[in-house]
């Protein structure tokens, strides 16, 4: 995933593997970046797989600004304590220091040393570090959960309710754990970080959920109530607050024409059960009933170029998928599920599983939504924590668009908005895209270049009328 990250420099800034100028950078992700401060002299090491808002750098200190779902990971190869303004605490993997933040934060140079190594050396870190919370459920109506834990080499952990675990002390590993959430309907986050038997620590990771213990939260003022299981906002322009639980848009039928869906030898089906909408496509777990009934070829270098890519995808965006899943996805890719997905090309069918990926979060592939979000239409399991983490971006958006807050009784106003949530395609035509991109440029001053960009282009092209 590549994002522009903007940089404010006042001293030296060094970016490894790449040597540029001040200004915007693209990062890849994965690829480390180097930022050197002064006054004292220390270089930190960042990496991230989601990108950031922007990184300013100032003398001795850094300012990493994050949107909400954001993460980065800073690193002190010295063993220096990163030092900055949220209390995030600093864990160390031999001599090396690290945080990771998930919110915006001013780290301040310091050469106060705060990992050694483990003595006589060999230590290892916790790896292939993972924490789930009840299963990866997007939502919870009782602040009791479990936590499913996971890491390599761990003999301790520590979990806290706090990025910077001010609350808690190292217990014995376990794989599994009841914990309890804050109060208060939003979304919660746990933190975890494990340490080995030498000493090593991971970096601190964590996970979401949505605490919604009562289904009747009240719409904030200004807004339309919506049916149970319905609407988060209102039209009319009106200026409110959010409502301290998202709830997502209800389900109203698409009011743009969609890619025309009927029953094929082999296919299975998939109804949306609020609007009994259809959709067929065949199983990529029968990749030969898949093959032959969409008239395509066994390609094996398709295959094998893209199924890596496709782990690659799961692990940047922290979804786990098994070997039979990455099977499925990789038919996917190579081939298509059905019409809509065949004629979009491997390259852009890579791109709309990486949304969903994003989008949704589900290790469990949901094909029928995969067929629908490449057919212009919403898709029926929907992850509310993930919606709640695009509302700002989202919301900002359709405003600058529409000029008012959606109406989701509206069925175009509801389906722009989902396409912003979840990246929906529809039937390629060119001359729209091409219209949108021009809309595009004129309201927002510049080319789109992320994905959610792009859904916006698809908004404006395909969308709004």
């Amino acid at each position: 995933m590549r994002r522009k990250l903007g940089l404010i420099v006042a001293c030296c800034l060094a970016l490894i593997p790449l040597v540029t100028a001040a200004g915007d950078v693209q990062i890849t992700a994965g690829q480390p970046v180097t930022v050197s401060l002064t006054s004292p002299s220390v270089s930190y090491t960042l990496t991230t797989t989601t990108g950031i808002n922007t990184l300013s750098v100032s003398g001795n200190t850094m300012t990493l600004t994050l949107d909400a779902g954001d993460s980065v990971i800073v690193q002190q190869a010295n063993g220096y304590d990163i030092q900055n303004d949220i209390s995030a605490q600093t864990t160390c993997s031999g001599t090396t220091s690290s945080i990771t933040f998930t919110a915006t934060a001013v780290i301040t140079s310091s050469t106060t040393k705060v990992c050694t190594s483990s003595g006589g050396g060999g230590g290892s870190p916790p790896s292939d570090t993972s924490i789930i919370i009840n299963g990866g459920a997007a939502e919870t109506t009782t602040r009791s959960v479990t936590l499913t834990l996971s890491a390599g080499n761990a003999t301790e952990m520590k979990i806290s309710n706090l990025s910077d675990f001010s609350d808690r002390s190292f217990e014995a590993y376990a794989t599994s754990k009841s914990w309890t959430l804050t109060a208060g309907n939003e979304v919660k986050r746990v933190y975890v970080i494990y340490r080995s038997s030498a000493g090593d620590e991971s970096p601190s990771i964590s996970d979401t959920i949505t605490l919604a213990v009562s289904e009747s939260t009240p719409a904030p003022s200004g807004t339309t109530p919506s049916a149970p299981g319905g609407g988060g906002g209102g039209g009319g322009g009106s200026s409110v607050g959010q409502p301290s639980v998202y709830v997502p848009a209800p389900i109203v039928p698409p009011a743009v024409t969609t890619t025309d869906q009927s029953a094929v030898a082999g296919q299975t089906s998939s109804t949306d059960p609020k609007t009994g909408a259809v959709v067929y496509f065949f199983d990529p777990s029968n990749p030969t009933t898949l093959l032959a009934g969409l008239g395509a070829a066994n390609d094996d270098a398709t295959e094998q170029k893209y199924r890596p890519l496709i782990l690659a995808d799961g692990k940047e965006f922290g979804v786990t998928l098994s070997a039979l899943m990455t099977d499925d996805a990789t038919t996917y890719v190579s081939y298509g599920i059905d019409g809509s997905t065949k004629a979009l090309g491997a390259g852009e069918r890579r791109a709309a599983l990486r949304d969903y990926l994003e989008t949704t979060g589900f290790s469990a592939i949901k094909w029928g939504d995969v067929a629908r979000m490449a057919a212009g239409m919403k898709p029926v399991d929907r992850n509310l924590s993930k919606e709640q983490a695009q509302v700002t971006q989202a919301l900002k958006t359709f405003e600058s668009i529409y000029g008012h807050r959606p109406n989701f009784q509206n069925a175009e106003e509801d389906l722009a908005w989902n396409t912003l949530m979840y990246r929906i395609r529809f039937q390629r035509d060119l001359d729209k895209e091409r219209a949108g991109i021009v809309k595009f440029k004129k309201i927002f001053g510049r080319n789109p270049v992320t994905p959610f960009q792009w859904s916006t282009v698809r908004v404006l092209g395909y969308v709004k009328k």
